[in-house]
C-alpha cells in the first residue's frame, strides 16, 4: 500500500503557498467578472460561459490523476477519486444546464442537471470525511456542536431570508432548500480537515482545496436564493466564486502532484 503523509512528527514539514499564484487566481477571477458583467445582454451564451464549464475540467481531471497515483492507498485513492468523480458530475451538470439554456431555450433550473448538481455534495463529503477520519478517529463535544451548529445555522438563515422575501412557503422554497441543505453539510468538514492537517505537510494544500471547495459551496447556496426570486443571470457576481474556486481547487490538485 503506498504511504498516506500523516500528521506525526516526522510528516510536520511546510509545503509552502506561491502567494503570487493566490495573488493571480484573485485578480484574474476580479478581472473576469468585471468584463463578465459588461460583455452584453445577461444569459447569452458567450467566451465567459464556456469558461465557467471549462474551468471544472481541471478540477475532475488532476484528481483522477491524483487517485491514480494513490490508487493502492485506501485513503487518498479512494478518496481523491470520490473528489474526480464530484466535479465531473458537476461539469455533466452545467453542461445540461446550459444545453437547456441556450440550445433549446428552455428554464434549465429546475431540470434533470440537478440531479447531478446535487449527487456532487455526496461525493465531496465523502472525500472530506475519508481523508479526516484516517487521521482524527475521535470527535470532542465542541467540535461536534460547531460542527451541527454550522448547517443548522445556513439552512436556518437561508430559510428565514426567502420567507421574509416571499411571505409563503412555496414548491420553489422546498425545492431550494434540498439544495441548499446539501450543500451545507460538506462545510463544516472542509473547515475542521484543515485544522486536522495545519500542522502537517498537507496544511497548504488542504487549506487550499477547502476553499476553493467553499466558495463553490458559497456559490451554490447564493445561487439558490437568488434563482428563487428570479434574480441569477450568468453575469452575476456569484459566477466569479465558482471561478475562483476552481482555480483554488485545481491549485491545491497541483501542489498535490508537485509536493506529496
Amino acid at each position: 500500500m503506498k504511504e498516506v503523509p500523516g500528521t506525526d512528527e516526522s510528516t510536520k514539514i511546510k509545503s509552502n503557498v506561491n502567494y503570487r499564484v493566490i495573488a493571480a487566481i484573485v485578480v484574474s477571477s476580479i478581472v473576469f467578472q468585471v468584463f463578465n458583467s459588461v460583455s452584453g445582454p445577461p444569459d447569452t451564451f458567450n467566451i465567459f460561459v464556456i469558461i465557467g464549464i471549462a474551468g471544472l475540467a481541471p478540477c475532475f481531471i488532476l484528481s483522477f490523476v491524483v487517485a491514480k497515483r494513490y490508487r493502492d492507498s485506501e485513503v487518498f485513492g479512494r478518496a481523491y477519486l470520490a473528489l474526480a468523480i464530484a466535479y465531473l458530475l458537476y461539469f455533466v451538470g452545467d453542461s445540461i444546464y446550459y444545453y437547456y439554456d441556450f440550445a433549446l431555450q428552455e428554464t434549465p433550473y429546475p431540470s434533470i442537471a440537478d440531479l447531478f448538481y446535487l449527487a456532487f455534495e455526496p461525493f465531496i463529503l465523502y472525500h472530506l470525511v475519508k481523508n479526516i477520519a484516517y487521521f482524527k478517529r475521535r470527535f470532542d463535544i465542541p467540535t461536534i456542536m460547531w460542527m451541527a451548529a454550522m448547517p443548522i445555522a445556513i439552512v436556518a438563515s437561508y430559510a428565514y431570508l426567502s420567507y421574509a422575501e416571499m411571505g409563503e412557503f412555496n414548491f420553489d422554497f422546498y425545492y431550494s432548500m434540498i439544495f441548499v441543505t446539501a450543500a451545507s453539510i460538506p462545510l463544516p468538514f472542509a473547515i475542521l480537515g484543515t485544522l486536522v492537517f495545519r500542522h502537517s505537510i498537507l496544511a497548504s494544500i488542504w487549506s487550499l482545496l477547502a476553499l476553493g471547495i467553499s466558495l463553490n459551496i458559497f456559490a451554490d447556496v447564493w445561487y439558490y436564493y437568488l434563482e428563487l426570486f428570479g434574480q441569477y443571470t450568468d453575469s452575476h457576481p456569484v459566477y466569479v466564486f465558482w471561478i475562483a474556486g476552481y482555480a483554488f481547487v485545481s491549485y491545491a490538485l497541483i501542489k498535490h502532484l508537485k509536493d506529496i
